[in-house]
Parts: structure tokens; C-alpha cells; sequence
């Protein structure tokens, strides 16, 4: 990804699976869904990625080549359940799932931003608002004045401000997040367990999509792993892929790499003897969403509970 190149926002992604999804439901050609999206949604950028898109498509290609074409504009793991849904020929139910995935995301995300606005905003006015005010009303000057002066002497930490900003931004656009970020997060406790699971319901669910379409196992994995989202994960499953093309049964060859739940374990290896593991695989990724969602919220609270504590342990010497 470049610098200059400007991703698709999770809140557009999900209103463009939201259109293809449907157009798919009703039996409109992909082509006339992306255009209809185009028309829909006027906005220069994705306006120009969508004509980009169905452009490519009219000349042969691929979905996941007319959508990758623009590298770093469309999420990897969009790239590659386009690839899953076109493969497994069940486009629509692969858009339906990426439109509830990035709904999710929106939906954490703003619950993360409400529960610490509270915080951050008590924050700046520990930091710079009341110490400003104490010190104005020790005084004798001129309230305004004293204001200008204030906020004359808190030009440096504007600029500090600005440039850790600014690092951060070229940090995350040459793929820090992705590629660095993503993966240690793994190893948080207990944010790591979280994203684990919810990534392994993706890869699980495009699995069972593709092997619902009688695709093997070994070709469905390798398609599946990429939707993940995480590098360190993806790598991991693309390691049982020559174990599962030599025949070693989908359980013992996945869990060899990458851990499954002990829970889903012995579901899956019944499911695999009893030749119904496709339909279990797509009933465990259901599963895995639903246990992660609810430790996700509570996640959010504890962490609005811990910052409001830290906030308590740095503003209270001030008072002592």
C-alpha cells in the first residue's frame, strides 16, 4: 500500500457488499451491480474504483483481479473472499457475510469511541484546561489575555502532537497495522483470544462455502486462510495445506499449526467421520462469532474502567 493511496472506509465497504449482495439476491449481473453501486454513491473515489472494477471485468478478468488491480484500495480480506465466492460459485451469501463483518466492525468501533470519549475528554481538561484556569484566577490579568498567552505557550505540544500524528498515518498506510500490529495482537491477553476467533469463523465459514461446492479441502483451505485478515494466522493455515493435499485427515492437519477450541475439536473430527463436515464447519463459524461478540463488549467496558483509573492514579498527586 502507498502512502497516497486512500483505502475504502470500512462504512463504504459495507455499503458496496451491502449492493452486491442484493443485486446477487435478485439475480442482477455483477457488472450492473457494481454500476448500479457507482450510481448510487457519487462519490469521486469509490465512484472511480467501481468504474475501475466493472471496466476489468468486461475485459475478462476475474472479480479478485478487477478488485486488486488498485493495490491497497480494496481490504485484503475482501480480495480473498471474492476469490472464495467466486470460486465456490455462491457470490451471494459471500457478500452477505462481508456486509454482517463490516457491520461488526462499525459497530466496535463505535463502541470503543463512546466508551472513551468520556475518558480522553477529562483527560485534556486535566491536562491543560483546569491547570489553565487555576493559574488565570491567581492572577490579576485580563482573562483574555491571559487565555492568548496560554495557548501561545502550547504551540510545542500542537507540534508534537501533529508529528506523532503524522508518523502514525505513514506508519499505518505502509502496512504497520497488517503486517506488524495485527499479528502481535494475537499474543494480548486478552484481546488475542477475541480476534482469534472471530477470525477463524471467517476462514471456517469460507471453507465450508467452498466445500459445500465440492472443492477439497486442501484447495478450500488454501482459498479460505487469506479471508482471515491476519498475516501470522493465514500463514499458519497455508501450513496444513501439503499435509491436507497428502491425504491427513482436516482436523489433525489444521489443529497441528493452528489451535482449535477445545470445545469445537471433537464436533469437527465427528463431523469429518461422519462426512457432514462442510454443514458443521459454517455451524462452528456462527459459533465462534457469537462467543467472541459478547467478550469483545465487555472488553470495551473494562478498558473505559481501566483508563478512568489510570486517570484517577495520574490527576490524584495533583490534589495531595
Amino acid at each position: 500500500m502507498g502512502i497516497l493511496t486512500a483505502p475504502v472506509s470500512t462504512k463504504r465497504m459495507m455499503a458496496l457488499t451491502r449492493t452486491l449482495a442484493q443485486s446477487q439476491a435478485a439475480g442482477i449481473d455483477i457488472i450492473r451491480a457494481i454500476e448500479l453501486h457507482r450510481a448510487t454513491r457519487p462519490r469521486p473515489a469509490i465512484s472511480g474504483l467501481c468504474a475501475d472494477a466493472a471496466d476489468r471485468l468486461r475485459s475478462g478478468h476475474t472479480l479478485e483481479q478487477a478488485f486488486s488491480a488498485r493495490a491497497g484500495a480494496f481490504p485484503p480480506d475482501f480480495i480473498a473472499a471474492l476469490a472464495t465466492g467466486d470460486r465456490a460459485g455462491r457470490l451471494a451469501e459471500v457478500f452477505q457475510h462481508l456486509e454482517a463483518l463490516y457491520e461488526e466492525r462499525i459497530a466496535l468501533r463505535r463502541a470503543i469511541i463512546r466508551q472513551l470519549v468520556y475518558p480522553i475528554c477529562v483527560l485534556i481538561a486535566a491536562m491543560y484546561i483546569i491547570p489553565a484556569w487555576a493559574a488565570a484566577m491567581q492572577t490579576s490579568e485580563d482573562l483574555g489575555a491571559f487565555a492568548k498567552q496560554y495557548a501561545w505557550s502550547l504551540r510545542w505540544d500542537v507540534v508534537y502532537g501533529a508529528c506523532i500524528i503524522g508518523v502514525a498515518f505513514v506508519l499505518l498506510r505502509l502496512g504497520l497495522g497488517r503486517n506488524i500490529l495485527a499479528p502481535a495482537l494475537l499474543f494480548l491477553w486478552p484481546l488475542g483470544s477475541i480476534l482469534r476467533k472471530f477470525a477463524l469463523a471467517r476462514v471456517y465459514q469460507s471453507a465450508a462455502l467452498l466445500m459445500q461446492s465440492g472443492i477439497p479441502n486442501a484447495e478450500a483451505v488454501a482459498l479460505a486462510a487469506p479471508t482471515c485478515g491476519n498475516r501470522l494466522l493465514a500463514h499458519k493455515f497455508m501450513r496444513a495445506v501439503p499435509a491436507l493435499s497428502a491425504g491427513t485427515p482436516f482436523t489433525e492437519a489444521i489443529h497441528a499449526h493452528v489451535r482449535i477450541p477445545a470445545l469445537q475439536l471433537p464436533l469437527l473430527q465427528a463431523a469429518e467421520h461422519s462426512g457432514t463436515l462442510d454443514t458443521i464447519l459454517a455451524t462452528v463459524a456462527r459459533d465462534l462469532n457469537q462467543e467472541a461478540r459478547h467478550p469483545a463488549l465487555l472488553f470495551v467496558s473494562i478498558l473505559e474502567l481501566l483508563v478512568i483509573v489510570g486517570l484517577g492514579l495520574f490527576i490524584l498527586p495533583g490534589f495531595i
